[in-house]
């Protein structure tokens, strides 16, 4: 994590032992909630293992996934940085190890020192990119050209979730999914 933010910020980054001492290093159990939806979620968390859904949870009770994050990453809510309540949850798909940083000192180390400003703003600037990209795959690309995609790029994440998560991230149903993989096994006969 240090490496990174280092690399993003194009320096060592000041003060480093107060974000040691403050991280508390997660064992989260498959299902369980690194932070709800709708509460303000007070961390920000280093992914170093395992596998993290984001998703929404609409009125009438669906769930849609935004994406599925996968150690080593880093994940919280924007929302945290102004202490509002988080527009989406965060769900362990597998076991994670996750260190819980508290969003507070991220936020008073980027308002005290530049290079901190600058780690966060790159960081920022990651993160709406790779929705940039999620957002274009969904509104353009159809579900087989997001199922080869995701084969491609991301073999262990399918490996190691539930094709229901799988077809979530993908946009469609798990029957769908079926469907689309039988197509997709006749075709190559």
């Amino acid at each position: 994590m240090q490496s990174e933010l280092q690399q993003l910020a194009g320096a060592d980054l000041p003060d480093w032992g107060l974000v040691v001492r403050a991280a508390a290093v997660r064992r989260v159990a498959r299902g369980t909630s690194l932070f709800p939806e709708g509460a303000i979620a007070p961390d920000l968390y280093w992914v170093q293992r395992g596998f993290v859904a984001l998703e929404f949870g609409a009125p009438d009770g669906r769930v849609r996934t935004k994406g599925i994050a996968q150690g080593p990453e880093m994940l919280g809510s924007i929302e945290s940085l102004r202490e509002a309540p988080s527009s989406f949850r965060a769900r362990a798909l597998t076991e994670v190890l996750a260190a819980a940083i508290p969003t507070a000192l991220v936020v008073q180390l980027a308002r005290t020192h530049l290079v901190w400003s600058r780690a966060l703003a790159a960081k920022m600037a990651a993160l709406a990119e790779t929705r940039e990209a999620r957002e274009r795959e969904l509104l353009l690309s159809s579900p087989e050209d997001r199922w080869s995609a995701l084969l491609q790029e991301r073999p262990e994440l399918v490996a190691a979730v539930s094709q229901t998560e799988v077809a979530a991230l993908i946009g469609i149903t798990p029957v769908a999914l079926s469907r689309l993989k039988r197509r997709l096994r006749d075709r190559a006969k």
